[in-house]
């Protein structure tokens, strides 16, 4: 999908030979990923379980189900421009012989046409591990001021140990950004202009030479 949207400025989408939609290059792409997804995105998005969906993978750790949360962990359907967001992500180890410390998490964070905005692993970053008395326990990536644009994102979910997959989630789950004032200057974002905001100062100062 990234290099089609690179490539071309219009497409056209066709079902059963007719065109469906003769449009700019983003609105086709938005149009067909939702028309794919739409009947699986709404099962997921309801339930949160991901032991039914297609997978890849030894198996030996697998995820079980996800959820949004808010800052007093209570479960949410949407998460908000600028607010606290955490993805709790539910599994369990199928092999004793592992140990979740030497497994590999990576979250990965797509937008509605497909292009990765975001990337989260544990091989990058420093694991608060509590104790872990059982085979199964929850990945928590916490997230203080959601600087994802508004709009609709799919997950990715992916783990390795030693270099072997053990689970791969394609599509694992899908949710909506909804806006707010960022900024807090009273004032909403205008949409269309990235996936990512920034926060920034700007100031202006006279120029004397």
């Amino acid at each position: 999908m990234a290099s089609i949207s690179n490539l071309c400025t219009r497409s056209i989408i066709l079902e059963n030979g007719k065109i469906i939609l003769n449009d700019n290059t983003e609105k086709c792409i938005s149009k067909y990923i939702s028309s794919q997804k739409l009947n699986f995105k709404n099962k997921i998005n309801q339930t949160g379980d991901l032991m039914n969906l297609p997978r890849e993978g030894s198996g030996d750790l697998l995820f079980e189900s996800i959820y949004l949360k808010d800052e007093n962990s209570l479960i949410i359907s949407n998460a908000q421009l600028g607010s606290f967001l955490r993805f709790s992500i539910y599994y369990k180890l199928t092999n004793d012989k592992l140990n979740i410390n030497d497994i590999e998490i990576t979250i990965g964070i797509n937008n509605s046409i497909g292009n990765r905005i975001a990337w989260f692993s544990t091989s990058v970053v420093n694991v608060e591990i509590n104790n872990i008395p059982s085979n199964k326990g929850i990945i928590n990536i916490d997230i203080d001021r959601l600087p994802f644009y508004p709009g609709e994102y799919s997950i990715n979910l992916y783990s390795k140990y030693k270099g072997v997959v053990c689970d791969w989630v394609k599509d694992a789950y899908f949710f909506n950004v909804i806006s707010n004032d960022y900024f807090g200057t009273g004032k909403l974002i205008n949409e269309g202009q990235g996936n990512i905001l920034i926060n920034h100062k700007i100031s202006i100062e006279p120029n004397i030479k």
